[in-house]
């Protein structure tokens, strides 16, 4: 694959820059999840996921 030149984005570029948008978009989200909800509330969601799931 030919080099692209250095002031746009190539073929090789772009999609390593969407993932790290989606990253740091995953990341935000995470923190705030954790930052608005209790830690209470959060470990009765994953208690109950965790039990949903080991009926499977």
């Amino acid at each position: 694959m030919p080099q692209s030149p250095e002031s746009e984005l190539g073929a090789e570029q772009w999609p390593q820059l969407l993932l790290i948008l989606l990253i740091i978009a995953l990341a935000y989200n995470l923190y705030k999840y954790f930052k608005t909800n209790k830690k209470e509330d959060i470990a009765a969601a994953f208690a109950d996921f965790f039990r949903a799931s080991s009926a499977w």
